[in-house]
């Protein structure tokens, strides 16, 4: 094998003396077409108050909400959850209910975690893109059976990317003339694409 010195081209002989010529290297463009997925809830979201027993003054409960949201559309647009929920009432009278106003998400005079909301990237999914930060939730006031879906989260523009669980603090405030009972409330959570 030689390189002519004129064209540069590489020269390939056989033993039989016949010339092969092989032509210079040429470029090309390689393609991957990436398609967008879809924006879900990962699983089912979960939240229970712990019990508390009634005391001569307010006690409180907290519990942890977790929502396992996977944005796999590729567009950057980010995200936001929507709640939409009934007033805390008693499984056994109907008339005893946990006032909106006593419930609430955080307690600033708590530490850590019930003050923020937390967000990670699930096991497995290393490389997702955090939501970050977390949309604020300081003027969130609890729905009470009200007719329209209230923000709850979201994740800014180009943040939100791939599968990741945010964690949000609540906090329930018992009086003492609140009723003995089991008081459930019905979620109903809806994710909305941009933040």
């Amino acid at each position: 094998m030689s390189r002519d010195a004129v064209s540069g081209q590489l020269l390939l002989f056989s033993n039989s003396n016949t010339t092969w010529t092989l032509y210079p290297e040429s470029t090309l463009t390689a393609s991957l077409g990436v398609s967008a997925g879809t924006l879900a809830f990962v699983s089912t979201p979960s939240f229970a108050f712990g019990g508390v027993t009634l005391a001569t003054t307010d006690q409180y409960t907290y519990g942890s909400e977790t929502i396992d949201v996977g944005d796999a559309t590729g567009s950057g647009n980010g995200w936001n959850v929507q709640l939409l929920a009934t007033a805390f009432t008693n499984t056994t009278n109907s008339a005893e209910t946990i006032p909106s106003a006593d419930i609430a998400v955080g307690n600033s005079t708590l530490a850590a975690p019930y003050n923020d909301p937390t967000v990670a990237c699930d096991s497995g999914a290393p490389t997702c893109a955090l939501a970050s930060p977390i949309g604020s939730y300081s003027s969130f006031t609890f729905p009470n059976a009200v007719a329209a879906a209230t923000p709850l989260v979201s994740a800014p523009v180009n943040t939100g990317m791939g599968d990741q669980t945010v964690t949000i603090p609540w906090t329930a405030t018992i009086a003492p003339n609140t009723y003995v009972g089991t008081y459930t409330s019905t979620f109903t959570l809806t994710l909305v694409s941009g933040p």
